[in-house]
């Protein structure tokens, strides 16, 4: 499963407000079966996801601006800046 956040507004303009996030989240309120039925949420098995990437953009708006990612190593748990050709 992939999820995303949303970070421009209807007019294409950058949303800057800082988010925070946890490394390992708990998407089971989020999902088709408890948004049909909210009363059973507590019944339905956990569906623990692990943040293994993240896209981030430079620059003021949707049309202009630069798009580099963080990927974290699965074994070791280090993170890795990728931006066009390099990684460190």
């Amino acid at each position: 499963m992939v999820a995303t956040i949303k970070r421009f507004d209807i007019f294409g303009r950058k949303i800057n407000k800082h988010i925070k996030y946890p490394l390992s989240f708990n998407m089971k309120k989020h999902m088709h079966t408890a948004m049909d039925n909210p009363e059973n949420v507590a019944a339905l098995a956990d569906e623990v996801y692990d943040l293994y990437g993240v896209c981030v953009h430079s620059g003021w708006s949707a049309s202009s601006g630069h798009y580099y990612s963080y990927c974290r190593n699965g074994k070791e748990g280090s993170w890795f800046e990728c931006n066009d050709s390099f990684i460190s």
